[in-house]
């Protein structure tokens, strides 16, 4: 009876790794020995192994451990760690980076291909927007380091002395203007639902308008996480800040496939084109983790994905995206009727955004 409950007990910790897939660890240094049939990998062959040993089935293997919580007796929870180890939840079993790395992708990129239907809440929040002029009409027009709003302001106060030119549509629209550089610091959110199979996954979860939805390498985090918490599998992904000068950020449609193939952030979040056909000039790109309430307190960390995974299916029922964009844009410059350099504006935003798929939860059987 004792080695019956113990093979069922590990029989239904068994079936949820066989859905996940062909996941395996990739022997290295940096991995325990727990590879007990000696193919270089550590997958549910190896827990099937320690299982077989835990049930008095075989012997054990000379030189080979078993009792792998070194609480004397080759057990349940020998073949539970192991278990751990290859579904990525067990962080102390020191897996590789790179396997973490490789299930994230996996399971991000089945979102795209399994299609379960999800609702997206997207948004975007300005934090700063600091304006510098040059060569304005007056001098008490030329700022640094100032506002949006509060350059509104300045403006419309300086228009206002002179209000006996003004029509009544000029009032109007400086009206609307004061209404939208104040409008510009609210949170934009826009909610989006997709449902099940619809074509709309290859162009609404990210990266947008790819068929896969993860092309991050090693390199470009900082760290990745995994652990579980409620019943589910949590991985996150935590990025480096990458700051990027002038033509090194790719802009405009044009510059979409350099975007998600050269830029870090651009392999597994969604991020701005920054237009140039205007005439303005992008001079720098920072991307980092969110600000807080003080723009002054720069994030600590990068960007993160955070994607909660199902025990069983192997997939994502939430994935949250986040980090903060610092860009720094030159307005085309203006030339006065005389042909003397006219009105400079640069403008330094910083937006926080955030995205949150809800993804619908997959049946077994869906996802064979």
């Amino acid at each position: 009876m004792k080695k019956f409950i113990c093979l069922f007990t590990v029989i239904c910790l068994l079936i949820p790794c066989f859905s996940l897939g062909v996941n395996a660890v990739i022997v290295s240094e940096t991995t325990p020995d727990f590879d007990y049939n000696d193919d270089g990998k550590i997958n549910i062959n190896d827990a099937r192994a320690v299982l077989r040993v835990s049930a008095g089935i075989d012997a054990e293997i000379e030189d080979k451990t078993y009792d792998l919580d070194a609480n004397g007796y080759v057990d349940y929870y020998d073949v539970a760690k192991i278990l751990k180890m290859i579904s990525g939840i067990e962080a102390e079993a020191n897996v590789a980076d790179e396997y973490l790395l490789a299930l994230f992708k996996k399971e991000l990129d089945s979102v795209k291909s399994i299609r379960p239907g999800f609702t997206k809440v997207a948004t975007s929040h300005c934090k700063s927007a600091k304006v510098t002029t040059t060569n304005a009409p007056d001098s008490s027009l030329n700022v640094t380091n100032t506002e949006f709003n509060v350059y509104v302001d300045k403006v419309i106060a300086y228009t206002n002395k002179y209000s006996w030119i003004l029509t009544d549509d000029m009032k109007k629209e400086l009206d609307e203007m004061r209404t939208q550089a104040q409008q510009l610091y609210e949170a934009q959110t826009e909610t989006v639902t997709v449902t099940k199979a619809n074509p709309t996954h290859y162009t609404e979860f990210p990266v947008n308008k790819l068929g896969y939805a993860c092309f991050l390498e090693i390199s470009d985090i900082e760290s990745i996480n995994c652990y579980e918490q409620d019943g589910y599998i949590i991985r996150e992904v935590i990025m480096k800040a990458d700051t990027y000068i002038g033509d090194e950020y790719p802009t405009g449609s044009a510059g979409f496939k350099d975007r998600w193939q050269t830029i870090s952030y651009g392999k597994v979040f969604n991020i701005p084109a920054f237009d140039e056909t205007d005439g303005s000039t992008l001079n720098s790109v920072k991307f980092a983790g969110l600000y807080g309430d003080s723009i002054n307190v720069a994030p600590t960390q990068g960007g993160r994905i955070i994607s909660k995974v199902d025990k069983l299916t192997g997939l994502p029922v939430e994935v949250r995206y986040e980090y903060s964009c610092v860009s720094d844009i030159s307005a085309a410059p203006q030339v006065n009727q005389d042909g003397t350099p006219g009105l400079t504006m640069k403008t330094v935003t910083t937006t926080n955004f955030y995205e949150v798929y809800t993804i619908n939860p997959v049946e077994v059987s869906d996802n064979e």
